[in-house]
């Protein structure tokens, strides 16, 4: 009995073993060792490249492929029971050319599923690929190709999943005929062309793609399609995610797309949609996700929300929405999409008025950004529970609410809070060190630590190594911008004493910005701390002493604005100071030196007299700025190129969509940053 046991479990154990490790067929694994001889790829060490400003790490799986091992257990490889390779997977491999129709790739005709993500082939797409009439996965986005996509593809009939998004490192691909390309993949479920040229009229686009009739994700991010939006869309009934943003269709929303009950999905962000966005579409039980940011000429208002839907993020800044806040916002237990799920509320620059209930968003448990600025709200308060809240992002700037200061007034825990927006307001009185004391996470340095998701790129992640605000006239570039922001603009307010010295701690600070309101005494000495400071603006106050000359060591700061105090003494020599304007220290008579034009003695020449209006009777014109944050490619930061973690994409997509964003005063970043601490969180 024990040796009928035993050979029992010998038996299991063998089958195992074979199931798991099928044996490599010998033509198999030379064709491997042929395609990794023919790549380039680091080896070891990591390298930076001056191209893309990128530290590019060594390879994770070509470099353990050797002849020493069967191919089936390969890192990056898959094959069947029979040794066939089925499965290859190359993604952020970092690979550089040695790819072209003569590929040993093109003889692995067993393969299923390909990926070719994050690398930088630098070629034109083989139409080789045609010979790969089995697989039903093609992941190419990101791959560094240039040139037209192939209409070869169309031949992979049973793709299910096609993804050419950002293919092109340099400039976009082009499809010049998507009827052609699309026609034979009638199995296709995820299709994804993020930013490649698609020149076609909705009509035309959208009837190329109604023989898909599995399509259940569809991208075509910044695809130069025009309109008007087709409504023969929502004859696709099986698709969950729509993603149509930056593209320009000069149309109304159709309202049949309200009929899409698989939808969870919908961005439309940056399309120039006008007209009225139809109600209908808040009452689709299945939206989690919806993007309609940025379209000026889009008007509507809020119904009363499903009871049974499961919304989390809903964009609806820089639209022309107008009327109340609906009570299933403003009123607990009625819920917003059953709105304890709610991940994101970004309401701001709109005309919504009425009042809102704060103990109700209290109650918002998965809350963690809220953004209502440039409305006409009120707010009813009770702080009993809103400062366990896992905020990481409060924008109120140009609002009339009381809430913000009480917040700070009150010292409770606020660790996670990072960008805090409350300017064009009337709050007064003095910053006291203690308001400050627990906002820990300003405190701490994490520029250093990249999600790895962020390192990769997402279509709703678009930031840019440099950032240009444009103000009065004049481009201002914020360069070597982080992916972690930490932002505080108290700006065009009535506070008044010293700068906080606790400020000082914020290690983590990108944006300060105390403009236009009262404050006195001296700048700290120990503002040298903040390593990380991008934009700093202190103008139009009352803030005597001399410029310190730690000021000078900030080697990031890229806007400065100091002007109209009573600054005395000459300004500190500096690269960082001496490439500032003379008007980021205008105004101030006992200041002298570089970059200023002064007499001998010390007194300036040409001053500009200080501005006529009051801190807060100036027109929201004269500090209004768009900062604009595009894409520029690298293979680590977010740029042009979009790497679909698809989990991540299609879960939080719309969070952070192209962020064209308009935002108060000289850098203030509380609108247009709040989708990247979403994002940042999402990850944590």
């Amino acid at each position: 009995m024990r040796i009928t046991l035993v050979s029992f479990l010998l038996s299991c154990c063998s089958i195992y073993i074979t199931h798991t490790s099928p044996e490599c067929l010998e033509d198999q694994q030379s064709l491997l060792l042929q395609l990794k001889n023919n790549f380039t790829f680091l080896d070891k060490k990591p390298l930076y490249s001056p191209i893309i400003d990128e530290i590019i790490s060594p390879s994770t799986k070509l470099r353990t492929w050797n002849k020493r091992t069967a191919c089936c257990n390969w890192s990056g490889v898959t094959c069947d029971n029979d040794g066939h390779v089925i499965s290859l997977d190359l993604s952020g491999e970092h690979i550089v050319g040695g790819f072209n129709n003569s590929s040993s790739l093109f003889n692995l005709v067993h393969l299923q599923k390909l990926n070719l993500d994050d690398n930088n082939f630098n070629s034109s797409i083989p139409s080789g690929f045609s010979k790969l009439e089995r697989l039903t996965y093609l992941n190419l986005s990101m791959a560094g190709f240039v040139g037209h996509i192939p209409m070869e593809i169309s031949q992979l009939t049973r793709l299910v999943t096609l993804d050419l998004s950002f293919i092109s490192h340099s400039t976009k691909s082009q499809i010049p005929n998507l009827p052609k390309l699309v026609q034979n993949l009638t199995k296709i479920g995820k299709l994804y062309l993020d930013d490649i040229s698609i020149i076609s009229q909705g009509p035309e686009w959208s009837s190329a793609l109604l023989p898909l009739r599995d399509l259940q994700e569809l991208s075509m991010y910044n695809c130069d399609l025009s309109g008007p939006l087709d409504s023969s869309l929502a004859k696709l009934e099986n698709l969950s995610v729509i993603i149509l943003d930056g593209n320009n269709f000069s149309s109304p929303i159709p309202e049949n797309f309200a009929s899409l009950k698989h939808l969870t999905t919908l961005g439309l962000s940056d399309c120039g949609l006008n007209g009225t966005f139809p109600q209908k579409m808040f009452q689709i039980e299945t939206l989690r996700i919806l993007d309609i940011s940025f379209n000026l000429n889009l008007q509507g208002s809020f119904p009363e929300f499903a009871l049974s839907g499961s919304i989390h993020t809903l964009l609806v800044s820089f639209t022309s929405f107008s009327g109340e806040i609906p009570r299933t916002i403003g009123h607990l237990p009625m819920p917003i999409f059953q709105i304890r799920s709610l991940l994101v509320l970004w309401l701001s620059s709109n005309r919504l008025d009425g009042s809102l209930q704060l103990d109700a968003i209290s109650e918002l448990r998965n809350l963690i950004a809220l953004s209502l600025s440039r409305n006409n709200l009120s707010l009813n308060v009770n702080l009993a529970n809103i400062f366990e809240l896992p905020w990481k992002s409060l924008t109120w700037a140009n609002s009339k609410v009381s809430i913000p200061l009480l917040i700070i007034r009150e010292n409770k825990p606020w660790k996670n809070i990072q960008i805090v927006d409350i300017a064009f307001n009337n709050f007064n009185g003095k910053l006291q060190e203690k308001y400050f004391t627990t906002w820990e996470k300003m405190m701490h340095d994490e520029d250093h630590v990249v999600p790895k998701f962020i390192q990769r790129s997402s279509i709703y992640l678009s930031y840019k190594d440099s950032v240009t605000v444009s103000t009065k006239g004049q481009q201002v570039e914020l360069v070597k911008i982080l992916t972690i922001f930490t932002a505080i603009d108290f700006s065009s307010n009535h506070f008044e004493g010293p700068i906080p010295e606790v400020l000082m701690d914020f290690k983590a600070i990108h944006v300060l910005n105390f403009s236009n309101n009262a404050l006195s005494g001296e700048i700290p000495s120990t503002i040298g701390n903040l390593k990380q400071l991008e934009s700093l603006d202190l103008s139009n106050n009352s803030l005597v002493g001399e410029i310190p000359v730690q000021i000078a060591s900030l080697s990031f700061l890229s806007y400065l604005n100091l002007s109209f105090n009573h600054l005395v003494g000459k300004i500190p020599t500096g690269t960082q100071l001496q490439s500032f304007e003379a008007s980021s220290f205008e105004g101030n008579d006992g200041l002298y030196g570089p970059p200023l034009t002064e007499k001998p003695d010390g007194k300036r020449q040409d001053l500009l007299p200080h501005p006529a209006c009051g801190r807060l009777d100036c027109s929201n014109d004269q500090n209004f700025l768009c900062v604009e944050l595009g894409f520029v490619f690298g293979l680590g930061i977010i740029i042009g190129p979009i790497m679909f973690w698809k989990q991540w994409r299609f879960d939080n997509s719309s969070v952070a969509s192209d962020l064209k964003v308009c935002a108060s005063d000289a850098v203030s970043l509380g609108s247009d940053l709040l989708d990247s601490e979403f994002v940042d969180a999402v990850e944590s």
